[in-house]
């Protein structure tokens, strides 16, 4: 009776976020929709909302509504200091990097299957607005509305059964709930990370904090610099002869413009956090624990039921649904 009651729970969770993937997608459509038929004119906070508000103002009360009956426990309580809290960021970026290979080489072999370049939505998306409107979306409204969705709403439901499988399901259903190749890998890798930061402190904000800088250090602060840039001209060079007194012309232009060295520094100064994160990571790694001795599930044969149930199987499904359309939206264009 205990394990058809677990499978019972997290199946109706499954079903939650089911609905709430395909109701934002739904609302989204519908809004587009409207925009495009009566030909309004949106600038780019306009753009934003228009994603934002079917998302977090109509699918997500209706989401709440529904995942609220499920009981849920309190979390950790152990606090960080901020240093502590900054530490994390680098110990995360080899993750984002491995995420990232993955994502896009699952992109290329999409379009060479479909023959069309398909391209990251979310760098088209930022580099077409301004910083501003950017920043407020992407660094202080998305964090907060999805750290309450996937942490503390969900770990606050299941984190009771095993710390552990509740890091590792908040993980997947945040990278899978990005809906395309390109973040479904680092998104799913990051969840675990604020899942694990979450379960230990019971603090959100903690782990707003943490997305939020992430967000901001990895779109929209390049982005800064690469909207100056004609990233084409620049792929074009080594098409081009080297030896060709216009192409070293072209080369010198592009190597000495501030913007494209801001770039590279930025590059660098990113390798080397990775490089700090890493030695970070194995000096800190026998700290890097969790307490399953309160866990409802101890047993290995109640697992397969917080992931194999009809509800998570329609998640997977609305998923492989989001990801199928954001290709061949691209391939239809």
């Amino acid at each position: 009776m205990e394990q058809e009651n677990i499978k019972k729970k997290f199946s109706y969770i499954g079903v939650c976020y089911w609905l709430f993937m395909m109701l934002s997608f739904m609302f989204r459509q519908i809004s587009r929709t409207i925009v495009s038929v009566n030909n309004i004119e949106l600038n780019d906070w306009g753009k934003y909302l228009i994603s934002m508000i079917p998302l977090w103002g109509m699918a997500f009360p209706i989401f709440y509504l529904l995942i609220r009956r499920v009981p849920k426990s309190e979390v950790g309580n152990e606090k960080r200091s901020l240093l502590g809290l900054l530490k994390i960021y680098p110990m995360s970026l080899m993750f984002i990097f491995a995420g990232s290979i993955i994502g896009n080489i699952i992109a290329i072999i999409a379009s060479l299957i479909t023959k069309t370049t398909i391209k990251n939505s979310v760098i088209s998306t930022i580099m077409g607005r301004t910083v501003l409107a950017s920043f407020v979306f992407a660094c202080i409204m998305a964090p907060i509305f999805e750290e309450l969705a996937f942490r503390k709403i969900l770990i606050d439901r299941v984190g009771q059964y095993s710390q552990k499988y509740a890091i590792i399901l908040s993980g997947v259903l945040f990278g899978l709930f990005h809906g395309n190749v390109f973040q479904i890998f680092y998104a799913t890798a990051l969840g675990m990370i604020f899942a694990y930061v979450y379960i230990k402190s019971g603090r959100v904000y903690y782990t707003m904090i943490l997305h939020g800088i992430i967000n901001f250090m990895h779109g929209v602060f390049p982005m800064l610099f690469m909207k100056k840039l004609n990233i084409d001209e620049i792929l074009k060079l080594s098409q081009m002869d080297p030896n060709d007194p216009e192409t070293i012309k072209k080369v010198i232009e592009v190597y000495s413009d501030p913007n494209f060295l801001a770039y590279l520094g930025w590059i660098f100064f990113i390798f080397a956090l990775a490089v700090l994160g890493i030695v970070l990571l194995i000096l800190q790694r026998k700290k890097i624990k969790l307490d399953e001795s309160k866990s409802i599930i101890q047993e290995k044969k109640y697992i397969p039921d917080m992931f194999i149930n009809t509800g998570m199987a329609l998640f997977a499904v609305g998923t492989l649904f989001e990801v199928v359309y954001s290709i061949l939206s691209q391939v239809m264009k």
